[in-house]
């Protein structure tokens, strides 16, 4: 659940500020690359390798339910794309 929740936090409006990397980050939405790149690069210290690993999978599914509706179908689409070739052998 928490890499779940900390996805949805990174790639909404809030009314506090983000951090990222020692940077501070205004409330806006951040880009869907961006919050998938801070869950990679988080999993095996912050987050089970292994639930990121499961969550990146189910992403698409997720990111279509909302597509349209809480992101730009584009922006969707092109994050769809991304995960597609990050699962290339």
């Amino acid at each position: 659940m928490t890499a779940a929740e900390v996805f949805d936090a990174l790639t909404s409006r809030r009314d506090y500020p983000k951090y990222t990397s020692g940077a501070i980050l205004n409330g806006d939405p951040m880009p869907l690359s961006m919050a998938v790149s801070i869950l990679k690069k988080e999993a095996g210290s912050h987050f089970d390798p292994d639930v990121v690993a499961a969550f990146l999978r189910f992403l698409p599914q997720a990111l279509m339910l909302y597509r349209g509706d809480h992101f730009f179908p584009e922006y969707v689409d092109n994050t769809i794309r991304s995960l597609a070739l990050d699962l290339l052998p």
